[in-house]
């Protein structure tokens, strides 16, 4: 069974978090179009759209180069959102699995 990343275990499997996760692990490496970021997290394109609103709004993600009409992203590394979850993620990672998320999901 593979194990989930430490951002979903802590706050639970939500479109937000899988984007989130995506940006702080592959993003701060290489830059992705939407439709990839979509395809990796398995999140519909309209959710995608709200979600990268309000990262580009936090200044969490940068556009990096546009081939043809595709934009490509990477994850902005100057951001002290991001400096803040991955510095969270690597503690959490370190410490014992945690079995529920800590912020329940809404019903």
């Amino acid at each position: 069974m593979k194990t989930q990343p430490v951002l979903i275990r802590i706050f639970g499997n939500t479109p937000r978090f899988r984007v989130l996760d995506f940006v702080l692990t592959e993003m701060i490496y290489y830059d992705y179009t939407l439709t990839e970021i979509a395809k990796h997290t398995d999140v519909s394109w309209g959710t995608i759209n709200t979600i990268w609103k309000n990262l580009k709004k936090l200044d969490m993600v940068r556009e990096t180069r546009q081939v043809g009409n595709a934009k490509l992203y990477a994850a902005n590394k100057d951001s002290p959102y991001l400096k803040t979850l991955k510095a969270m993620m690597l503690k959490m990672s370190c410490t014992e699995d945690i079995e529920e998320p800590i912020v329940r999901e809404a019903q």
